[in-house]
């Protein structure tokens, strides 16, 4: 009895022929539309008005503290060593 025929992707022969590629069906191709819509804008611009957003706000936040910090910096405290108090002696 002869086993049944396989179903499935056909193999290529075993003695290295080449084989015919398999064309494709006729009709038209799948169609890509470039165009998004308007649902998709509307959400692209969102979402990039919120980045924007928390950017500026991270900004604004850094720039505050740097404002705040610097008033404290002066040239001694670059140039001098520091002194030593009571909570620093060793």
């Amino acid at each position: 009895m002869a086993a049944p025929p396989k179903v499935g992707k056909p193999q290529p022969p075993r003695d290295g022929t080449p084989q015919a590629q398999p064309k494709k069906p006729a009709g038209k191709p799948a169609r890509i539309d470039p165009k998004w819509s308007i649902m998709d804008r509307i959400g692209l611009g969102l979402s990039w008005a919120a980045g924007l957003s928390l950017c500026l706000v991270a900004a604004t936040i850094v720039g505050y503290m740097a404002w705040k910090g610097l008033q404290y910096v002066t040239l001694d405290m670059i140039t001098q060593s520091p002194e030593a108090s009571i909570d620093q002696s060793s």
